[in-house]
């Protein structure tokens, strides 16, 4: 993966952490007692909410890109190649779940619980972080695995907010993991890339 890839996630991950928790801090302080976790905080107009469709047209192309260096990729390790398809899974996983949040806030359906889309979200991190690091070696699988940690704490939030979404102690550590995780991707790809070139 490439440095661009790496200050992409990054850009992704740090902005939608900051905004949530922004978000979560703000809404907590006008009424503490009737605090409710929200899926995605959306602005007013429709029109400004910009990262997340954004992300519903960079993420399918990201996905894309994974599976075409996968099918490109010609290296003797085979875990490292498959780890282009499992990318791909991830990041695809992630643009159905943010799909689900604009299918339930465009059409109002009320079917569709904030506990599922969480529990959804949930789902998704923990596949990332049962394939976060996988064919990778030495410092760079090290780095990549304290990702997949991050995952599985953004993970266990999701499903502790699926279940109880007035936990602000909770949306509040979510929102800082994925601070944390965005930094720490921008810090493993320029940790990879002195690798490569050195």
């Amino acid at each position: 993966m490439s440095l661009a890839t790496h200050f992409s996630a990054f850009v992704i991950l740090f902005t939608v952490g900051i905004h949530r928790l922004l978000c979560c801090i703000c809404n907590y302080l006008k009424n503490p007692s009737l605090y409710r976790s929200k899926t995605w905080y959306f602005s007013e107009p429709r029109w400004k909410n910009l990262d997340l469709y954004s992300l519903l047209v960079i993420l399918p192309i990201a996905s894309f890109s994974h599976v075409f260096l996968f099918l490109a990729f010609s290296g003797n390790n085979v875990m490292h190649k498959f780890s282009f398809l499992q990318q791909s899974l991830v990041i695809f996983f992630f643009w159905v779940f943010l799909i689900l949040i604009v299918v339930k806030e465009s059409f109002d359906l009320y079917a569709i619980l904030d506990s599922l889309v969480y529990s959804f979200a949930g789902v998704c991190f923990a596949v990332e972080f049962l394939m976060n690091g996988k064919g990778l070696v030495g410092v760079s699988g090290g780095m990549y695995g304290h990702l997949g940690e991050l995952a599985f704490v953004c993970g266990g939030c999701c499903l502790c907010l699926a279940v109880k979404p007035s936990l602000f102690f909770v949306e509040f550590l979510f929102s800082c993991v994925l601070v944390l995780k965005g930094t720490w991707v921008l810090q493993v790809g320029r940790h990879y890339i002195l690798i490569c070139f050195h």
